[in-house]
């Protein structure tokens, strides 16, 4: 036996997508009148995928501006990065924002006990609009649907982008489109993703094809029921009460997702 929603999210038209992809980008920056596209490189595998798309929508690098941060964690472009910046011919800038975030996050524990620094976030947040409007570009983002859905992303990192283009994909979708653009040899020593992580480890649940499932059930208006039926046959450790709990981050995110709204 099999599982419609599995299948569903293994046999998606890969090229159809990258076609969606690249012709929202592409649509948006002449609606626009945008000169290029502003893309805050990270090593992580969203990101190398984003800047090949960039440059396939574009067809020319030099339309591509893109923006390294150096932190006190990491200095430089690590290698893999810094390969793939030059397969693919984007001149790329680094911003040193180490100190200012270190002071700033200091300033945030000493009302928010947090173990994560959020000033970092929202300091590249700033400067990259900034960049984008000086230079009218359009800026992307390079979160997924997964993550969109569940409200994993830096709410005001977000909402400073013009475009999130790769919520058109599931995080387990990813590496299909980095393979189809032949740039999979430059994942290797790409960034885990802590909060992803996390995520994983509070609802215990490791597989990421599971959890594409179950949030593709419930943006396609299955029950939890139907959406359990449904993944029986392929899985025995996802329970009723698994899927509840996601349905419930899901709905938690809206308003992460869909505010500030503006009253006129």
């Amino acid at each position: 036996m099999s599982s419609r929603l599995l299948k569903s999210l293994r046999l998606f038209n890969v090229d159809h997508t990258l076609y969606s992809i690249t012709k929202d980008i592409r649509d948006t920056i002449e609606e626009r009148g945008k000169q290029g596209i502003l893309i805050n490189i990270k090593n992580k595998a969203e990101s190398i995928l984003l800047s090949a798309i960039g440059v396939r929508t574009l067809r020319n690098p030099g339309r591509v501006n893109a923006i390294y941060f150096i932190s006190e964690r990491r200095y430089k472009m690590p290698p893999n990065l810094d390969k793939l910046m030059k397969f693919l011919r984007i001149s790329y800038e680094y911003i040193e924002i180490g100190s200012l975030a270190r002071d700033i996050n200091s300033y945030i524990r000493a009302y928010i006990p947090t173990k994560k620094d959020y000033a970092n976030e929202v300091i590249e947040a700033l400067i990259l609009r900034e960049i984008a409007d000086t230079r009218n570009l359009l800026l992307l983002g390079d979160i997924t649907r997964t993550d969109w859905l569940l409200g994993i992303f830096n709410q005001i990192y977000m909402k400073t982008m013009d475009l999130l283009p790769l919520t058109k994909i599931y995080k387990t979708q990813v590496r299909r489109l980095i393979s189809r653009l032949h740039i999979l040899q430059y994942t290797k020593g790409a960034d885990i993703d802590e909060d992803w992580n996390l995520f994983k480890n509070n609802i215990k649940i490791q597989d990421d094809l599971i959890i594409d499932a179950i949030l593709e059930g419930i943006v396609s208006s299955k029950t939890d029921e139907e959406i359990l039926e449904d993944l029986k046959p392929v899985t025995s450790g996802i329970t009723i009460d698994t899927i509840t709990t996601i349905r419930q981050i899901f709905e938690d995110a809206y308003f992460k997702r869909n505010t500030p709204i503006a009253l006129l």
